[in-house]
């Protein structure tokens, strides 16, 4: 009962100075956050929110996009760009609790706060499961977490309206909420299964599509619940009925996520796809375009939304140019994905600073930035190249399992289907390097910051469950 109420109060200090420590990040200065660098607007015009100068011209380019920070909103009316996202309801609580006060002002800090109150609730229940396990193991991997998480280079999204916070903090979530699932739900009754499934998958939800580089994680997620649902002895029909609606809810909130289409879209196709292609023809005509219309963008195949005449047919013909038809297009010519993938494989394996795109551009932060890169800078003292490090996890996963499975002493104490989930995280973490590399990982490195970010997670996952091993096996012989 001691040790008990010893590890209470430690666990519970190591997350009050966790969140005094992000808060002390997000909301006194010198805070610290992302700047625009041309992406915000997207986002920002259909909650309502502006800026209080032109960014565009000449003189404040560089200020609003290129500094370390921007804030410098005001809030006006909504416009519908055709760009929606699940995330946008951060901003959109962040705009009503200003206009609460009376203001025509947005602080980026009330955003970053909205963001680090969800990113706290799901940190505390990571750290919830942590408490619970026996002996130094906790400690352990408290510790190492705390610091990860603690990082500024996640930190630096919350003031930001950029979605990978909202990826990380729906990933946490998924992730606790399904241990909490797998290992105290087992054998309760079926109104608890129900209300815990229903739970699990509008986090899933969230988790899937904060970030819509991540929707092929909708596979690994779907095989993981098809294995809960086994674990709550749930009949064939009733897997087959959740996926179908889970899966059609997903597919159709992507779609219309980005049902205007965007500019990053049209350089995905236009400049990559098209290129690649063998009938361009063929595809345009299959996203609705006239004869007459695929003439005129056939002559810009190649350029990007950036480039002479191509600018004009992203303003005339964007709207055709969406995620969906930039994910059909593979499906009828499966070449193009073989093909961008040996192009692109090498933008796996770049060294970077999870999604701190401005630091690698070379751009300064403010003078007495807070930056504390202490996990980053461990990981590149022990792992010269990240290459080295992605493939070593992979290995590593797929070899505890197999070593688990095979170990009658070692599964007897995990559950199997505790290390299938254990085999997906990497999977899924894979598939999210593909849909990022086919997406838009040639604008921005950026797009590989839940990819790191996951990595790091599985990686520490991985070597406690090797002591763990060592350790068990010790104790047997």
């Amino acid at each position: 009962m001691k040790n008990v109420f010893l590890k209470n109060i430690v666990f519970n200090s190591i997350f009050i100075v966790f969140v005094l420590r992000i808060l002390s990040f997000v909301l006194l200065e010198p805070y610290i956050g992302i700047a625009d660098n041309g992406d915000f607007q997207r986002l920002m015009q259909p909650v309502g929110v502006t800026y209080s100068k032109n960014p565009w011209s000449q003189e404040n380019r560089e200020e609003y996009f290129f500094n370390f920070i921007t804030n410098d909103y005001i809030i006006d009316e909504p416009i519908d760009n055709g760009w929606h996202q699940i995330f946008s309801v951060i901003p959109q609580l962040a705009v009503g609790l200003s206009k609460i006060n009376g203001s025509r002002s947005l602080d980026i800090r009330v955003i970053g706060t909205i963001n680090a109150f969800f990113y706290f609730l799901a940190v505390y229940f990571l750290f919830w499961h942590i408490k619970h396990i026996r002996g130094i193991y906790s400690y352990v991997l408290l510790g190492i977490f705390a610091i990860i998480l603690s990082d500024s280079t996640i930190i630096q999204y919350f003031n930001s309206f950029y979605t990978e916070i909202g990826a990380v903090t729906g990933i946490l979530m998924l992730w606790s909420s399904l241990i909490f699932s797998f290992v105290y739900i087992k054998g309760r009754g079926t109104g608890i299964k129900i209300v815990c499934i229903v739970l699990d998958s509008c986090i899933a939800f969230m988790a899937i599509l904060a970030k819509q580089q991540d929707i092929l994680l909708l596979i690994p997620i779907v095989i993981v619940f098809w294995i809960l649902l086994d674990r709550f002895e749930a009949k064939t029909f009733i897997k087959i009925i959740w996926s179908v609606v889970f899966i059609s809810a997903v597919i159709i909130i992507f779609a219309k996520n980005e049902a205007g289409g965007n500019i990053t879209t049209f350089n995905v196709i236009n400049k990559e796809f098209l290129a690649e292609s063998k009938n361009p023809q063929k595809h345009l005509a299959k996203m609705g375009l006239g004869d007459r219309d695929i003439e005129l963008i056939i002559e810009t195949i190649g350029k990007t939304a950036f480039e002479d005449k191509a600018s004009d047919i992203w303003i005339e013909y964007g709207s055709y140019f969406t995620r969906m038809n930039e994910c059909m297009i593979l499906v009828r010519e499966p070449s193009i994905f073989i093909k961008q993938l040996v192009t692109r494989s090498e933008s796996l394996f770049k060294d970077m600073d999870y999604g701190n795109y401005l630091i690698n551009s070379g751009a300064k932060p403010r003078e007495k930035t807070k930056v504390n890169r202490l996990w980053y800078n461990i990981k590149q003292y022990l792992y010269k190249s990240d290459f080295f490090f992605y493939i070593m996890v992979i290995f590593i996963s797929l070899g505890m399992v197999c070593y688990c499975v095979k170990n009658k002493y070692i599964i007897s104490k995990i559950s199997k289907d505790i290390l299938m989930v254990f085999v997906l995280l990497p999977v899924g973490n894979l598939l999210r390097f593909i849909s990022v590399i086919l997406g838009d990982a040639n604008e921005d490195i950026k797009h590989f910051f839940t990819v790191n970010f996951e990595f790091d997670f599985i990686y520490v996952i991985n070597m406690c469950l090797i002591i763990y091993i060592i350790c068990s096996t010790k104790k047997k012989l």
